[in-house]
């Protein structure tokens, strides 16, 4: 009985220097992508610059940035706190799905229901997917860019949202239930729009 109750203990141990492990490697990404992300707004970082800096991949730089623009610094503390308070080791990858939601009320129940209740990938998508988007007030067009530059940056930022639009509807959908027709067509369109991103990232060069 002594035995099996300090084997126990001890299980116990591990696993809460486990959780330790997991969460100080959680926030140390956390806290590199915001200074990524800071460095390149506050201080006028390229994202060539970071990329040969860190040693991170266009994307991550690129993501890195929008965290940085999404996240006000209270919210960045608030989401560091809220992960130190519930012990939930929150990967940097669950922060991205976060950031196409634009409400700040919205965004941060979200973010604290996935802390507290451990959801995975796939539910975060799901319950992103759910979140209307605030309508425009007052019915105002979208502003168009005026310069060639500008107009390519948009595109660019577009295309990107729709390939992670079709990340999401793969990550919550059984692809064996999907229509071979409605597959074949999504896999077309991630195609497309992958070259498309690729030749506008290489015109803002």
């Amino acid at each position: 009985m002594r035995l099996f109750a300090f084997h126990a203990g001890l299980g116990t141990i591990l696993g809460t220097k486990s959780t330790i492990t997991a969460l100080k490697s959680a926030k140390a990404a956390i806290q590199k992508y915001w200074k990524i992300g800071r460095q390149m707004i506050d201080g006028g970082r390229s994202r060539e610059d970071m990329i040969k800096e860190t040693g991170e991949s266009y994307e991550i730089v690129r993501q890195a940035r929008k965290f940085a623009e999404v996240y006000s610094e209270a919210e960045y503390l608030q989401l560091l706190a809220e992960m130190d308070k519930y012990k939930c080791p929150l990967g940097y990858t669950f922060i991205y799905k976060l950031l196409p939601v634009t409400d700040h009320a919205q965004r941060h129940k979200l973010q604290l229901r996935c802390i507290k209740e451990g959801w995975g990938r796939a539910r975060l998508a799901t319950e992103v997917l759910g979140v209307k988007p605030r309508q425009r007030q007052g019915g105002r067009s979208r502003k168009v860019p005026k310069s060639l530059s500008a107009c390519l940056a948009q595109i660019e930022q577009d295309s990107y949202r729709w390939r992670r639009l079709l990340n999401d509807i793969y990550a919550v959908t059984v692809v064996d239930k999907v229509p071979p027709a409605v597959k074949e067509q999504l896999g077309k369109a991630w195609k497309e729009i992958r070259i498309l991103r690729e030749k506008l990232r290489q015109a803002l060069e």
